[in-house]
């Protein structure tokens, strides 16, 4: 039984360590990511998973931006909706990229943090599971 609280803590430790690194990672995108304007320039049909896990279909926006260089580029937004009411043709937005790769432009920069977010409260519950099975009743 020790043995099992044991590898707990083990793998919880493994699991902090990663959601520290990733959690690293992702802040690195709002210290060293431009930021600029993107307009919704077209609305795409898409299809996506819905709440039970059927398909349903739904609509995107398509943002374009420029770069630091005017370059323009487009992205296709996360964000999906069921209504093509939720999306307005010349609407404003705020996407972040990195200078080195303008064409992976994020539209949702705090989507990023979701990975390290899972990582880190899941270590946290396995180690409080490992370090209840030695210090517990």
């Amino acid at each position: 039984m020790a043995l099992m609280y044991l590898l707990l803590l083990i793998f919880g430790l493994i699991c902090l360590f990663v959601g520290i690194a990733s959690l690293r990672k992702d802040r690195g995108i709002y210290a060293r990511g431009v930021k600029k304007a993107a307009v919704v320039v077209a609305i795409e049909e898409t299809s996506f998973s819905g709440t039970n896990t059927r398909m349903a279909q739904g609509f995107h926006a398509i943002y374009c931006y420029k770069d630091g260089h005017g370059k323009e580029h487009r992205l296709t937004g996360n964000r999906k909706s069921t209504s093509r009411d939720n999306f307005a043709l010349g609407e404003r937005k705020t996407v972040i990229f990195y200078p080195q790769a303008p064409s992976e432009a994020l539209d949702q920069p705090y989507k990023v943090y979701s990975t390290s977010v899972v990582y880190l409260i899941g270590s946290i519950a396995l180690i409080g599971v490992g370090l209840s099975g030695f210090f517990g009743t």
